[in-house]
């Protein structure tokens, strides 16, 4: 358990530098609990800077060296590292000391990344640092799909308020008529 720890306090202190070079916030967050009660999934989170184009964009990272943590256990425990953060994208860092055998050093499986990384082995910083890196980009584009959508349901609002702006004035083109109708017989003109 203390190699465990011991890792993880490794992972964040990398994040955390990792992250100061792009204006991001990343902070330890182990040892506190999130969203789901009782729960201390996600050990780091990173917080996109307010100069990117995804500002308060939230990346988790859960960080194991633990014997017996298979590949299916590790996409569960991100999932839940995600949902307990309130972040939309997870990274779970497997200690190559303990990682299964047959892992490929980096891969994406919907909004995680699983990677493998040796903190004594700067050969494997690039699997950490792409798992980073394509979270954030991954943030980006979320960030612009998000805005074009609401772009959308703009312009969606505006034809609405126009519609019933000019519902409004038909309304009172009705209204009109019909008061003129009321007023023909009154006035003794012919319907």
């Amino acid at each position: 358990t203390r190699h465990g720890l011991a890792f993880e306090a490794v992972v964040c202190d990398y994040v955390i530098r990792q992250s100061q070079h792009v204006g991001d916030v990343a902070m330890p967050i182990g040892n506190t609990t999130g969203l789901i009660k009782n729960r201390k999934f996600g050990d780091c989170l990173i917080e996109l800077g307010p100069d990117t184009r995804a500002p308060g964009a939230r990346i988790v990272i859960e960080a194991k060296e633990e014997e017996g943590y298979s590949h299916a256990k590790a996409l569960t425990e991100i999932d839940l590292a995600r949902k307990n953060r309130d972040a939309q994208w997870g990274i779970f860092v497997f200690s190559k000391k303990t990682a299964p055998h047959n892992l490929e050093p980096f891969a994406r499986h919907d909004n995680d990344f699983i990677v493998v990384w040796d903190a004594e082995d700067v050969t494997t910083d690039v699997f950490l640092k792409a798992g980073i890196m394509a979270a954030r980009a991954l943030c980006f584009r979320t960030e612009r799909q998000s805005a074009a959508q609401q772009v959308d349901f703009e312009t969606i609002d505006k034809a609405i308020l126009e519609i019933e702006t000019r519902t409004g004035h038909l309304d009172e083109v009705r209204q009109s008529a019909d008061t003129h109708d009321e007023l023909r017989p009154a006035l003794g003109a012919p319907p």
